[in-house]
């Protein structure tokens, strides 16, 4: 689950990004558009290896991420602050083409599929556990800024909002609607 991190600054309601130097991941749809529903928020557009030095000589600031990411990326000794708040998931894919897999004969196809869905049902397992330990390790070491019920449900507007920005384009309408009847 992705976290919120920042250095020399508590992150409690979402208007605590305004005027702060927040990294959006170049091409992130979604986190650009939660920053547009905050407003005036000027993110810095850099790709995940050009944060570390932007955190070195305060050019970022803040950072949405999972706490696993933040270990592995050797950001959590530039970061002195996590918000005790879920943004949202980090997704992440196992991708075939279908035009190889139906190339294959039968039985490979099925050792494809079959060892594909052990394999991804493991990763997903492995990841879970490390960035609960990631996040509990973190918390040891950093300032948790715990968010009132208020605080919570500006983040939670600002959420919504965000949905409603990405159904006017950059998501079809009825996929967002489908995404949040599953939440």
């Amino acid at each position: 689950m992705v976290s919120i991190f920042s250095r020399g600054f508590p992150v409690r309601p979402a208007t605590s990004l305004k005027g702060r130097k927040p990294w959006l991941l170049r091409d992130d749809p979604i986190v650009k558009a939660l920053y547009q529903s905050i407003g005036g928020v000027t993110a810095v557009p850099l790709s995940a290896p050009e944060v570390l030095p932007r955190l070195d000589t305060s050019a970022v600031n803040a950072v949405l991420q999972s706490p696993l990411a933040v270990e592995q990326l050797q950001w959590a000794s530039k970061l002195d602050t996590i918000t005790d708040l879920a943004v949202g998931p980090r997704v992440g894919a196992i991708v075939l083409s279908q035009k190889r897999l139906d190339a294959l004969p039968a039985d490979l196809r099925a050792i494809v599929l079959d060892t594909g869905k052990i394999a991804a049902n493991a990763l997903q397992t492995r990841a879970r556990q490390e960035d609960t330990a990631a996040l509990a390790r973190l918390k040891g070491m950093m300032t948790v800024v715990s968010l009132t019920a208020d605080e919570r449900g500006f983040w939670n507007a600002r959420f919504k909002q965000t949905r409603q920005i990405l159904a006017q384009g950059t998501f079809s309408p009825e996929l967002v609607a489908r995404l949040e009847s599953m939440a």
